[in-house]
């Protein structure tokens, strides 16, 4: 239950961010001005750019992590753990994005929802990563096939 509490407030978190006026591009853009004012409008530009859109990756690789690691705690859900993180991530992006439609500061993009995959899938290779290391078969997480026996 803890596992699915977390989750919960992560995505309350990523709701809350998108809304707040300090996640616009140009509060961003504002702030780095300020920082780092040696850098010309392109700069700060692309520098905007790519910490966006790193924050997006970041975010949803986080994010299906800890689905996964709620489902793998779950019995009933265990063996569907790697698609319901896959699929509630994609889900929570697209909701993301469309909330953003309706806000002043920010716009929704498809093309948002495309990096937000991306994080998901680097989440994914991660965990194959992690689990080959381990040496368990599928990846499976052993601490949490331990903790809910």
């Amino acid at each position: 239950m803890a596992r699915w509490l977390l989750v919960g407030l992560y995505v309350v978190s990523i709701v809350s961010f998108t809304t707040a006026h300090s996640s616009g591009a140009g509060y961003m853009g504002e702030l780095l001005r300020k920082w780092f004012p040696h850098l010309s409008g392109s700069q700060i530009q692309a520098l905007v750019f790519w910490m966006r859109k790193a924050g997006h990756v970041a975010a949803y690789a986080v994010l299906t992590v800890l689905i996964v690691y709620a489902s793998r705690g779950t019995p009933r859900l265990r063996k569907y753990a790697l698609g319901l993180g896959v699929v509630g991530a994609v889900l929570v992006a697209v909701v993301d994005e469309y909330l953003q439609t309706g806000l002043d500061h920010r716009t929704g993009a498809v093309s948002d929802v495309v990096i937000d995959c991306v994080g998901i899938g680097l989440a994914l290779v991660i965990m194959a990563v992690i689990g080959a290391r381990r040496g368990s078969p599928n990846g499976r997480d052993s601490f949490a096939e331990n903790e809910s026996r």
